[in-house]
């Protein structure tokens, strides 16, 4: 018999949308991976008009993960076991609100 790991599974999640307008300072917070065969990587495979996050984290899996610096935009961020299973996750940072004067 050939048992199959079982499937990522991502767990407490947490976005902080951007402060300011066109500011990069959003974030992205994984609490705990499970399922699959550890440890993880964390990559982002894609992001809003060719902006670059240019590490992948390592993760046991236990120890959150922050993806930071973010602007505005989707972001495609792929979880990949130490067997080569992927899970994608699908991010959105918003942007501030228009800050209005009143005359």
């Amino acid at each position: 018999v050939i048992a199959e790991p079982a499937e990522i599974v991502v767990s407490g999640t947490a976005t902080e949308h951007v402060s300011c307008n066109s500011c990069c300072d959003g974030k992205f917070t994984i609490n705990g991976i499970s399922g699959g065969v550890g440890p993880y990587s964390i990559n982002v495979v894609h992001a809003p008009d060719g902006f670059v996050i240019p590490s992948t984290l390592f993760t046991d899996g236990l120890t959150p993960s922050v993806i930071s610096a973010l602007k505005p935009g989707n972001y495609l961020i792929e979880i990949t076991d130490s067997s080569g299973c992927v899970k994608p996750l699908n991010v959105g940072i918003n942007d501030a609100p228009d800050i209005k004067v009143a005359f």
